[in-house]
């Protein structure tokens, strides 16, 4: 099958279903000829749902692993050259860490949805917690422990040899502690991943707003603004050019109604974002209450970007989340389901 790009979610879960008869002690299944150890190394590694196709592959394995390879992006790196393979490599890495912080938003956000459960504490993944597998005739035969990680500590519990000895498996944190993610929750994280996929840019967006949740789940008020702020006002300059082009028309005379000088002026730096989002408001393009919403959050931004405010309360912020969150839908087709509860610990 190829190499892949992998992750576990920051909670142990188990997919679809959980393992069971896991009441024996690892030196049981210790040495490496041991068939129980072996067994239970194939059941963790186990794919519980898979999805195929020729421009990308998605696995998420019975112990949590999400596995993901896109074709365009594997060829890329079969063809790294050798004068610009640095560089190369550093955009590579961001451009699948982009799918893989969307996909990850997208399982917090099914479960959330259909279980009702907000099990992540949501991170940015970054190339700390990402790894490398090859996989040769459905089996792992390589793959690149993250040490820098907690991921590690996930990806070592498909070795038996890494449990305490004379403790039953199944007391082990990493066991005991997992919930179980619904048959309904993965095939809904699938089915958008596949609308990420046919939707250009899907992934940036879903990763912007990834991030910046990130940020405000840690009280980064206003970072979580700013990465907000981001992705409202690329979608609103997207709606004014959408809506310049749509007054557009041949005159009389055969000329176009809004020619190359015009579309410069009116997309130029006369316009900001202030006066483009009042026209569009009041041209009906922009809903009042969602122009209202978009104002408020441009003024913390801007309060954030020229110091003029002490700090940022949490309203602001969720405020600017919420007002993203709607951005998202509106680019790409999805409703997320944000968590945001904090994630801060106590002096």
């Amino acid at each position: 099958m190829g190499q892949f790009v992998c992750f576990y979610p920051s909670w142990p879960i188990w997919a679809i279903n959980a393992l069971t008869d896991l009441d024996w002690l690892p030196r049981e299944g210790h040495a490496p000829e041991s068939s129980k150890g072996e067994q239970f190394r194939a059941e963790m590694s186990e794919h519980a749902m898979t999805y195929e196709s020729d421009t990308y592959t998605l696995i998420l394995c019975r112990d949590g692993r999400f596995m993901l390879r896109i074709e365009a992006l594997e060829q890329r790196i079969t063809n790294l050259s050798s004068t610009e393979k640095f560089h190369e490599t550093v955009g590579l890495w961001g451009e699948y860490l982009d799918y893989l912080n969307a996909l990850y938003l997208l399982f917090d956000s099914a479960l959330i949805e259909v279980s009702n459960m907000a099990l992540f504490t949501l991170s940015e993944l970054t190339r700390r917690d990402v790894f490398r597998e090859v996989v040769e005739d459905g089996k792992t035969t390589a793959e690149v422990i993250s040490t820098e990680s907690v991921v590690s500590y996930y990806q070592k519990s498909r070795y038996i040899r890494d449990y305490n000895q004379d403790v039953p498996v199944l007391f082990d944190s990493r066991i005991a502690r997992r919930f179980l993610a619904s048959e309904a929750s993965v095939r809904l994280t699938f089915d958008n991943f596949h609308r990420v996929m046919s939707r250009q840019g899907a992934q940036k967006v879903l990763a912007s707003y990834a991030k910046a949740l990130s940020e405000y789940k840690i009280g980064n008020y206003e970072t979580a603004v700013i990465l907000s702020w981001f992705i409202i006002e690329a979608a609103v300059v997207g709606m004014w050019k959408g809506h310049i082009r749509s007054l557009n028309r041949d005159m009389e005379d055969g000329t176009p109604r809004i020619n190359t000088k015009r579309r410069d002026f009116l997309t130029g730096r006369d316009f900001t974002l202030s006066m483009i989002c009042q026209l569009l408001e009041l041209w009906e393009v922009l809903p009042t209450e969602f122009f209202r919403d978009i104002d408020r959050v441009r003024q913390t931004r801007n309060a954030v970007v020229h110091r003029s405010a002490m700090s940022i309360s949490v309203e602001q912020a969720q405020l600017a989340l919420n007002t993203a969150n709607k951005i998202v839908g509106l680019e790409t087709q999805i409703a997320i389901r944000a968590n945001l509860s904090l994630n801060v610990m106590g002096f």
